[in-house]
């Protein structure tokens, strides 16, 4: 039997959506976070079904944590709203400085055996540098031009 999956070529294991909630820094910890969303274009034009990931930097000096990642996936007008990275998790992104990471959804076919027969790019393909680390800083009341250009 063959089974379609989709994830990014960054987080391949989106397709085991639970396995999330299980690395750390990627539940909710109880830590604010504000909305964050933005435009991911590619010569202008929007870019559609492109991953968007947040990782804070900043480290809490009491816990040595750096809060909850958050993620998520453009739509056909190339707009994102981030949302805590996990099953269900809440909308937004903690206070302060992130690693971006932006890469192209992946549709993999695989066997019963979880090997991969085939894969391709769904949406908009981005740049041979487009999944290189980009920094964002979220400010306190959040924000709505979280935008990349390509």
């Amino acid at each position: 039997m063959k089974t379609t999956c989709f994830g990014s070529s960054v987080a391949k294991l989106l397709c085991v959506p639970a396995f999330l909630a299980a690395i750390p820094g990627c539940g909710g910890s109880g830590v604010p976070t504000v909305p964050v969303s933005g435009i991911v274009t590619v010569d202008g034009a929007p870019a559609e079904n492109v991953s968007v990931y947040f990782r804070p930097t900043d480290v809490d000096e009491d816990t040595l944590e750096t809060g909850p990642r958050s993620q998520g996936i453009t739509d056909t007008s190339g707009r994102f709203q981030l949302r805590i990275a996990k099953v269900n998790g809440s909308p937004g992104a903690v206070v302060g400085n992130h690693a971006v990471v932006i890469s192209n959804e992946i549709e993999q076919i695989v066997d019963d055996e979880g090997g991969v027969i085939d894969e391709r790019i769904i949406g908009t393909k981005l740049p041979k540098d487009g999944e290189k680390k980009r920094t964002f800083v979220v400010p306190e009341g959040g924000t709505t031009e979280a935008n990349f250009e390509f």
